[in-house]
């Protein structure tokens, strides 16, 4: 949610304010790739589950950092 919420914060944002939105999102969309391991780990999420979100983690993570630029 933080990631989302901060996206929306940047499209409303120019100029560098939006880019420190976009890099708190991409901390935000990191953070939830923390969560997401340790879901894994107790046994809240299968592997194949696991993979499908760390995979669109990923994915969210390569365009923030684009955008963070």
């Amino acid at each position: 949610m933080g990631a989302h919420t901060n996206v929306c914060a940047a499209a409303a944002s120019q100029g560098a304010d939006a880019k420190r939105q976009f890099r708190i999102a991409l901390c935000e969309a990191a953070e939830a790739g923390g969560c997401l391991d340790a879901a894994l780990l107790f046994g809240a999420l299968g592997q194949a589950e696991h993979d499908d979100w760390r995979e669109l983690l990923l994915r969210l993570c390569a365009c923030l950092r684009g955008l963070a630029r």
